[in-house]
């Protein structure tokens, strides 16, 4: 039974977005915490691609690279991330929501002044594309992306490609909602098709 309705993730999923989520952040810890070198210490990189899925919102991304600059370890980060993360909120007296802005910010400057090198930093899985075009093709299966990233950054990855997709079929942070609820709304709005 093919599905009439399609929900999938996007960074992950679809997309591998690791690089520039990497950037992103350490730009973004960069403005926040002004470090004496702009270049990140060697090993901080992959530390943060291992620690990725504890990541539940983007503004957590630059405090992830401030725990690991602090020596917290790999363990007590992915044993306990949200009292790791909210620990340090509270004891530098950071408000998520400007974090989240500079992060944003960051993005967006960055598409507009290079595009070409922000979207390079983002590899679509092989063979994700060509599935996605011909699902879309039938016209039989309604696809949504449901995603932590700003639609908009979404939507100027998928055209890249080639793939329009409806402003409403992209569900990303702009939603205000997690995911689960999301989905659940999915199912409501459409029930027996999902």
């Amino acid at each position: 039974m093919v599905p009439t309705i399609l929900a999938l993730d996007f960074d992950g999923v679809l997309c591998n977005g690791l690089l520039e989520y990497f950037q992103t952040a350490w730009r973004t810890y960069c403005q926040i915490w002004k470090p004496g070198s702009q270049t990140p210490p060697e090993n901080l990189a992959p530390s943060f691609y291992r620690l990725r899925p504890v990541i539940q919102i983007g503004w957590e991304m630059p405090i992830l690279i401030h725990a690991l600059i602090l020596g917290i370890s790999e363990d007590e980060i992915l044993q306990d991330w949200s009292t790791v993360s909210q620990s340090i909120v509270n004891s530098e007296t950071l408000d998520r929501t400007d974090i989240a802005k500079q992060l944003d910010t960051i993005r967006d400057k960055w598409i507009t002044t290079d595009l070409d090198g922000w979207l390079s930093l983002h590899q679509f899985y092989p063979g994700v594309i060509e599935r996605l075009e011909q699902i879309l093709s039938t016209n039989t299966t309604q696809v949504y992306i449901v995603s932590t990233k700003e639609g908009r950054f979404i939507k100027q990855l998928l055209l890249q490609q080639g793939i329009k997709l409806p402003q409403d079929r992209i569900i990303g942070k702009e939603s205000k909602r997690p995911k689960h609820q999301t989905l659940r709304q999915l199912i409501e709005t459409f029930p027996g098709e999902a």
